[in-house]
């Protein structure tokens, strides 16, 4: 992927910033809510079923199911033009979390909705990476 391609650099915030750090090394972590014992996305100060901020981020497996997808060729903002088409999907993560993601793969023609994916960072156009999807097993 050229410099001119790589998607913008998030911005995080206060509540956010764990969550960004860990894509530098690679990792997808998730808050997870010490009093409801239950992990939850988005990334946020505070647990939204149960309003604790007791809440502590754990590395995810990177293991999810395709729930959702849909090949974006007309994006909502110009500096998304030069990657279009892509695909935009919904994952289902094997900790139990619903994350919205693009997926790595050439065409809807090699998806399938309930196949495995398994995270896989791009570049950003800052320090932090973002979390895209892939079939699992390359395949």
């Amino acid at each position: 992927m050229s410099d001119t391609t790589k998607p913008d650099a998030p911005e995080p915030s206060n509540a956010t910033q764990e969550y960004w750090k860990a894509t530098t090394e690679d990792q997808l972590v998730l808050p997870y809510c010490l009093d409801c014992e239950d992990y939850f996305f988005y990334p946020r100060g505070y647990c939204p079923n149960c309003m604790s901020a007791n809440i502590e981020y754990r590395e995810a497996s990177g293991e999810a199911e395709l729930v959702s997808y849909t090949t974006v060729y007309r994006p909502p903002a110009p500096s998304l033009q030069e990657r279009a088409p892509y695909i935009n999907a919904i994952v289902r993560l094997e900790e139990g979390v619903q994350m919205m993601s693009n997926i790595e793969a050439e065409s809807e023609e090699h998806l399938e909705v309930g196949m495995p994916v398994e995270v896989t960072f791009v570049e950003t156009s800052g320090e932090y990476k973002l979390p895209y999807f892939e079939p699992a097993g390359g395949e």
